[in-house]
């Protein structure tokens, strides 16, 4: 039996389709009644068998056991934090399945708040995945090629009042995290450090020059570390042409964000917020995107943090993909040991699916990279390079910047 929180569940996340009318009469109820009326059919509430006993064949009873499905789905499992777990997202930890939004959401407010310390979680914000979604879509819904000042604004605009941001001061944080679904893919991007002025030595503060901020290929321990404000994209999919378009998103963000915050304008750029899409460890598979942005976001805050921000950064070996084999089972034994914890005494774990969380035999899929190629702009908008754009920067960044204004020189100048 469904209680009060599912039903108002079921209602929030109706479908807009249309179905097919089963029979109408007294003893049934119409599927578009379902799904467009006001109030869900009192049979469906009362007793979800109840729905079967009243389907005459087959066909009734295959869409109405789609229904209850559809139902089963949406229930609420866990409330971490406000961040809700529902049954399809717990399905998704199957094996082979793509990760939810609520998956990404959960888990990365998970480690946030149970793995970190407090020092650590003041310097970092972690952003919704509703945040680059809402962001990244196109002001006229007619692509991806509208990237002028007004389109910029309108993006804007559709963020700005997220609650989780609304009062929050972007360029107060250390690192900003953001996961980003770019057109059924996951990767993750953070941005660090965005009210620096120029390139600091980590050891003593000191401003230094922007060749120390280099690395030096042959010999990657010559020098000392650094830190810069830059975008680091994480993409667990090699030559993907993704990240050049979330890198010049999340700097008109900030061009935007200083804006509102400042009240003057300020250009963000490959000078002074370079981006670099990282040379990662790989999926093999189509689906296990969604793993290798949690454990990208693990490594870079817990388990093997970068010390050290000239680049270009190699971290190809920064871990084995093999523990990615056990992320699905590990995610869903943290959301089962948190469902007990939070309703004890209660038989719970009952509810949930057995689901199979590795593969019998590993099956490696190739993966169809054509897509990556229409996220690119056709109307000769700017080419960034595919794989940073530190190369830019070794081009066109040979003296080091006197234009760009930090926060501590804007409050300087108030």
């Amino acid at each position: 039996m469904l209680n009060q929180n599912e039903i108002e569940s079921i209602r929030s996340l109706r479908s807009e389709r249309r179905r097919k009318n089963v029979k109408n009469s007294s003893n049934k109820f119409s599927m578009d009644d379902f799904y467009e009326g006001d109030d869900i059919p009192q049979q469906l509430l009362s007793d979800n068998e109840q729905m079967l006993d009243v389907c005459d064949d087959k066909t009734d009873h295959k869409a109405a056991m789609s229904i209850l499905d559809f139902y089963d789905d949406a229930r609420e499992l866990l409330n971490y934090r406000n961040t809700l777990i529902s049954m399809e997202d717990y399905k998704s930890l199957q094996y082979s399945g793509l990760l939810t939004n609520g998956v990404i959401d959960f888990y990365l407010q998970y480690v946030y708040h149970e793995l970190l310390s407090e020092e650590m979680q003041a310097k970092i914000h972690i952003c919704s995945v509703d945040f680059y979604s809402s962001y990244a879509i196109d002001p006229n819904f007619s692509g991806w090629k509208s990237d002028g000042s007004k389109a910029v604004d309108k993006r804007y605009n559709f963020v700005k009042d997220i609650p989780s941001n609304q009062f929050l001061n972007f360029f107060e944080k250390d690192f900003i995290v953001f996961p980003c679904n770019v057109r059924e893919h996951w990767l993750l991007a953070i941005v660090c450090y965005p009210k620096l002025n120029g390139v600091l030595r980590i050891e003593d503060g000191v401003r230094v020059s922007l060749e120390e901020a280099k690395r030096n290929i042959k010999d990657p321990s010559a020098g000392k570390p650094v830190k810069q404000s830059c975008i680091l994209i994480f993409d667990s999919v090699k030559k993907s042409a993704r990240s050049t378009v979330v890198i010049q998103h999340l700097r008109n963000f900030f061009v935007s964000e200083y804006k509102a915050k400042y009240g003057r304008l300020f250009e963000f750029s490959a000078v002074n917020l370079f981006g670099a899409s990282l040379k990662v460890p790989y999926q093999d598979n189509a689906t296990d995107c969604g793993l290798f942005l949690l454990e990208f976001f693990e490594h870079f805050f817990i388990k093997s943090p970068i010390e050290d921000y000239r680049l270009p950064l190699q971290l190809d070996n920064w871990f084995d993909s093999d523990i990615i084999l056990d992320k699905r089972e590990q995610i869903a034994t943290v959301i089962k040991s948190l469902m007990v914890t939070l309703h004890p005494g209660q038989d719970i774990l009952s509810e949930l699916p057995p689901l199979k969380f590795h593969a019998d035999t590993m099956d490696i899929e190739t993966i169809n990279l054509e897509e990556d190629k229409n996220l690119v702009s056709n109307n000769n908008e700017e080419t960034f390079n595919n794989n940073n754009d530190f190369n830019v920067i070794d081009k066109h960044k040979s003296e080091e910047s006197d234009t760009l204004l930090t926060v501590e020189d804007a409050n300087a100048q108030e």
